[in-house]
């Protein structure tokens, strides 16, 4: 097939086009924004005439309606639970709220006043939920009260309409039976709505109480921050001369325990339900671990050579450590709203499984080191349930911190630079660390001593907590890693192109992504620590608020962040899809040549979309309100842009209609090459020579173009030869097709063909026609060459350029003889 020349009109003047779409957008917009309010016309209200003989019917229908609303009437699981539990929970509240524990807030510690905090923000969220559950259950009752209040009225109005004299007896008894009815259902709605509304009324007054008690927590500890570097208790030497009733540690115990067990209590009530989740979560994690660890056992996991992946499944060996502690990792999301407490006995069970896996993610000249920091953090959260500040919990803190002084100290001794190089980042990070770790304990051990035991608490737990959420983090984050390598990697999944492609790249970003999130993680627990986040949290979400005004439009802090964020994941999701498309779908569907490109061009032009609309909707712009002003706008940009809106048009003509394609060797002018790209604007030829040419899309559509591989990339070559006249034209002939035939990068089908075509001047004309699909300079420059060689082998003369010289004597001239020699 020859090589076809497409010939395109131009687009039938662009900015006509253009200016026509952008108004009639610009007029939708606006009648969307104003609709014409038309009014039904009025219609004169004419009331139903209820004859006798439809009594029954109606009377039957409303039974029905009846029986549907008493059954919404019975008794709801959740209703009755609110029920049976809420007058035990009212007078627990009451109990605890009479307790003269809140009548001297002020000598309370700020750690005290936290979890005092959490525990009555449980009772407040259960509170709320029930309040909830109470409202939407009045409000569907009410609904139902409505209609039978209808109900009564109509069925009153045809009772009071009907001639008694004329009405039969049935039909008088049977709308009197439908009164009562009705009366009776209304009224047990009403009591049951009076019911809900009394219990939703002691729940409020409640909520009330415990919203102030909260705000009074939250203002005595802020005034407790205040006075952190106070000192609020005596020296360490007069501790010794406190009196009996300070030193009573058994109803200290007792009363520390008993609001730690309060706090659990009511952290397993305010979670029953995501409980059932993070079992789940387990079991899932578990099944998976095992899975792969008797395929370990039997040696069917791994490769040979694959010692790298082998060294970083360390975790296999202990499948069970390893699924509690990913497992525990999700209390994160799961609980984000746990009190201290909680946390704190969160990270000590995670300090379980990460002690078992230790050998794998530890040096182990720093196993002591863990140990040491488990057993401290230990004695921190022990030390935190003491109530007081009486001598034995002084000498606690003073003990905790001595040891923390000195395995620092150890730390930082067997730290050589060397050493220090060869660290990764999360080990590095703890060292350069604990120089500002071991001024904070050395600070905390002064304070301890002089009495500011809120400062001195504060920097012990900060530095303690801080060392041991790192260290557990870390630990979750190797195990983690290699878990997902372990799937990335896993045979089954290289059986996608996609995994298997982009498989390390996969690899690098799913550790990327599961350290940063480990950082930010500790970075929160660390600013807990000290006591740092609620503060900063605060100037945050005060940053955040931070608004300026144009006009009628708004754009504040958080909508420029919600606005750069979209378009991030917008342009991610979108190479994503991309890549996806052409790996999985397009490698395995079979489409005509150019629809998977046209694909993928509609799906990310969609997503692009989509998420520039998300983008600016998030800035708080209405672009409903701004209809008119878009299409005026969009006018302007219609006529300021138009080449470049002409080649956006023309790009998706050309990803639609299909005349090139990537890959196609195309002719435009005088550039000559294969279409490397097709682009938004424009595309992208590469010529023969190397270079790149971009060519606007608009010149593609509206311009001649020879495209030599629109619908196969066939392509025929013309080779000229001229002979001699002596030479035997039927040689030749034979000559030129048995070369052209015994190539192998000559088609057969079409089978080359060699033609005579006459005399020249001094030559025979002969040309050779034949079919090549690829390679084709080098094709044809072989055949011209075997061409040759062939007829110099027979002998075959080329012909030369031969020309007539006539010498003509003029009249009359005689013929001059040489003169004769002496």
């Amino acid at each position: 097939m020859n090589s076809s020349n497409i010939r395109h009109r131009a687009l039938p003047n662009l900015q006509i086009l253009t200016f026509l779409l952008v108004a009639i957008i610009s007029v939708s917009q606006t009648l969307a924004q104003t609709p014409e309010q038309q009014q039904p016309p009025a219609e004169e209200s004419a009331e139903k005439t209820i004859t006798m003989t439809d009594v029954p019917k109606l009377a039957d229908e409303t039974h029905l309606s009846l029986n549907k609303i008493r059954s919404q009437l019975e008794p709801r699981a959740e209703i009755t639970a609110i029920e049976s539990e809420l007058p035990q929970a009212l007078d627990s509240l009451e109990a605890l709220h009479t307790d003269s524990l809140y009548s001297q807030l002020g000598s309370l510690s700020s750690r005290t006043l936290q979890i005092l905090k959490q525990e009555w923000t449980f009772y407040l969220s259960r509170l709320e939920e029930w309040e909830g559950l109470l409202l939407n259950r009045s409000q569907s009752l009410e609904a139902q009260k409505a209609l039978t209040e209808k109900m009564a009225a109509d069925w009153q109005s045809i009772r009071e309409n009907m001639n008694t004299d004329e009405a039969p007896q049935e039909i008088l008894e049977r709308v009197d039976a439908i009164v009562v009815e009705v009366d009776t259902v209304r009224e047990n709605l009403l009591k049951r709505i009076n019911e809900l509304l009394v219990m939703q009324n002691q729940i409020s007054e409640y909520e009330i109480a415990i919203k102030d008690l909260i705000s009074q927590f939250n203002s005595t500890a802020a005034a407790l921050e205040t006075l952190l570097f106070v000192r609020d208790s005596p020296p360490l030497w007069d501790v010794f001369r406190a009196d009996a009733d300070s030193l009573n540690l058994a109803k200290q115990f007792t009363d520390s325990w008993g609001g730690f067990f309060r706090t659990l209590d009511a952290f397993v009530v305010a979670n029953e339900n995501r409980f059932f989740l993070h079992i789940a979560i387990f079991v899932i994690l578990l099944l998976i671990m095992f899975y792969f660890y008797r395929r370990n056992r039997q040696q069917r996991l791994f490769d040979e050579g694959e010692e790298v992946l082998q060294a970083s499944a360390f975790f296999l060996s202990r499948p069970v450590s390893a699924a509690l502690l990913i497992a525990l990792f999700f209390s994160v999301w799961l609980y984000p709203e746990s009190s201290v407490t909680v946390g704190e006995l969160l990270v000590l069970i995670m300090l379980i499984p990460v002690l078992r896996l230790m050998s794998g993610i530890i040096a182990p000249d720093r196993h002591k080191a863990v140990y040491i920091l488990a057993v401290l953090y230990f004695g921190v959260v022990f030390h935190n349930n003491a109530v007081g500040y009486v001598f034995l919990q002084r000498m606690l803190v003073l003990l905790i911190t001595m040891t923390a002084i000195g395995l620092i100290i150890w730390l930082i001794k067997t730290i050589s630079p060397e050493r220090k190089k060869t660290l990764t980042a999360w080990p590095k990070l703890v060292a350069n660390l604990y120089p500002i770790a071991l001024l904070a304990l050395l600070v905390s051990f002064t304070a301890n001593i002089f009495g500011s035991m809120s400062l001195a608490r504060v920097l012990l737990e900060g530095v303690i907590k801080s060392i041991v959420v790192a260290v557990v983090l870390y630990s979750i984050a190797i195990v983690l890693d290699g878990l997902m390598v372990l799937l990335i990697r896993k045979r089954g999944s290289q059986g996608l192109t996609f995994v298997k492609t982009y498989a390390e790249k996969m690899e690098r970003w799913v550790i990327f992504f599961i350290h940063l999130v480990a950082f930010l993680i500790w970075i929160r627990a660390t600013l807990k620590a000290f006591r740092l986040y609620d503060p900063l949290n605060k100037a945050f979400n005060e940053l955040l608020e931070i608004q300026w005004t144009f006009g009628a439009v708004t754009v504040s802090v958080q909508n420029i962040f919600d606005f750069l964020l979209t378009i991030v994941l917008t342009l991610l999701l979108s190479r994503i899809i991309r890549i996806f498309l052409d790996l999985e779908v397009f490698s395995r569907v079979r489409l005509p040549r150019g629809i998977p490109g046209a694909i993928s061009m509609v799906v990310r032009y969609t997503i692009v979309g989509v998420g520039v609309f998300l983008a600016i909707s998030s800035l708080g712009i209405d672009l409903g309100s701004f209809g008119i002003l878009a299409g005026a706008l969009g006018v302007g940009l219609g006529f300021g842009l138009q080449n470049i809106i002409a080649n956006f048009v023309s790009g998706l003509i050309l990803a639609f209609e299909r005349p090139i394609q990537v890959g196609d060797k195309v002719e435009v002018g005088a550039v000559l090459g294969n279409v490397k790209q097709i682009g938004v604007r424009s595309s992208t030829v590469k010529t023969f020579d190397g270079s790149e040419v971009i060519v606007p899309n608009a010149d593609l559509i509206s311009n001649q173009v020879t495209n030599w591989t629109l619908s196969d990339a066939r392509q025929r070559i013309k080779l000229p030869v001229k002979v001699a006249f002596e030479n035997d034209p039927e040689q030749v002939l034979e000559i030129l097709h048995t070369v052209a035939s015994e190539h192998q990068g000559v088609l057969h089908d079409p089978e080359p063909v060699a033609v005579f075509n006459g005399f020249g001047d001094y030559f025979l004309d002969f040309t050779l026609y034949y079919w090549v699909s690829g390679n084709i300079f080098q094709t044809k420059t072989e055949v011209a060459l075997g061409v040759h060689r062939k007829i110099k082998e027979k002998g075959i003369d080329i012909p030369r350029p031969q020309q007539d010289l006539n010498l003509r004597m003029l009249e009359g001239e005689k013929t001059k003889q040489p003169p004769a020699e002496d």
